[in-house]
């Protein structure tokens, strides 16, 4: 009962929809857009892009310890905010990001 909406695309699991207030989105914004919770910008400023990344690797068959992109560069298959290795991320993995 609590996953209703971001199941029927009504909301977001995930703080993404913060993106709305910065450019180039924030133009794109409905009048008077609130998003769900601002509570959670590390989402979208680290864990989503750092997903991203990922992802990309292992499409490209290669285990990303590093992540260079972020300042001068952040360990990213060594990190403990993502737990790369563990089940429950492998099985996110199987979904598109957006829904996971």
């Amino acid at each position: 009962m609590l996953f209703w909406r971001p199941l029927l695309g009504v909301s977001a699991f995930s703080a993404d929809d913060m993106t709305s207030l910065d450019a180039p989105w924030v133009e794109h914004a409905p009048p008077g857009y609130h998003p769900t919770n601002l509570a959670l910008g590390d989402t979208v400023n680290y864990a989503l892009p750092a997903e991203v990344v990922l992802r990309h690797a292992l499409v490209r068959h290669h285990f990303p310890l590093w992540d260079p992109d972020v300042g001068l560069g952040t360990p990213l298959g060594a990190s403990l905010t993502i737990p790369v290795l563990s089940p429950f991320h492998l099985l996110q993995l199987l979904f598109p990001l957006w829904y996971g």
